[in-house]
């Protein structure tokens, strides 16, 4: 009897010390899951966190976007109507000089001569050039340095025998005639 007591006594104990083993590995593994969990709501909070802040980003870059929309938008409504009417205004009308038509490719060019000048008008480009003709243009350089150093809207040059001027047209075209051609009726 005490033999069998003793073997299942040992028994019991070899099965106990398996079970004790069980626990401390279930123990151990649960020490690790409960590890792995703390890890995981972690990373997750700082997911949520990345996510949140990526969310952020985007809707302030979805505002921008349509802001810069609306600019562009705004932008191209006041181009067109720019296109309609333009802040130069460039209102010409060839019969008030007596201009006429210069037959080319280009529409908008026109030629008059007022005062012994030539009068070249590109209405496109919203351009003037004058050509007067002199017999010695030379002695004309330095009046003409003085006059190209006030605008930089007038350029005036001389060739061989002329005495010329180029020049932007900002406002009405005829004020903008007279302007030059009084300055440049003097010379002969």
């Amino acid at each position: 009897d005490l033999y069998d007591t003793k073997e299942k006594l040992k028994s019991t104990k070899s099965s106990a010390d398996k079970q004790n083993k069980n626990v401390t590995d279930n123990e151990r593994l649960i020490a690790e899951n409960e590890k792995l969990k703390a890890e995981m709501d972690k990373n997750s909070h700082s997911y949520q966190e990345s996510m949140k802040e990526m969310n952020y980003d985007l809707d302030s870059s979805q505002r921008k976007i349509t802001e810069l929309e609306s600019l562009l938008k705004k932008a191209n409504m006041e181009v067109e109507e720019l296109k309609k009417n333009p802040i130069l205004s460039f209102d010409f009308d060839p019969d008030t000089i007596g201009a006429k038509e210069i037959v080319s490719e280009r529409q908008g060019l026109y030629a008059a001569t007022i005062d012994n000048c030539t009068i070249y008008i590109d209405t496109e480009n919203q351009v003037l050039q004058f050509k007067k003709a002199v017999r010695r243009p030379a002695k004309y350089t330095k009046k003409i340095l003085s006059w190209n150093e006030e605008s930089i809207n007038e350029t005036y040059y001389i060739t061989s025998s002329e005495v010329c001027c180029r020049k932007t047209c900002r406002h009405d075209i005829t004020e903008e005639m007279q302007d030059v051609i009084e300055r440049i009726r003097s010379l002969k």
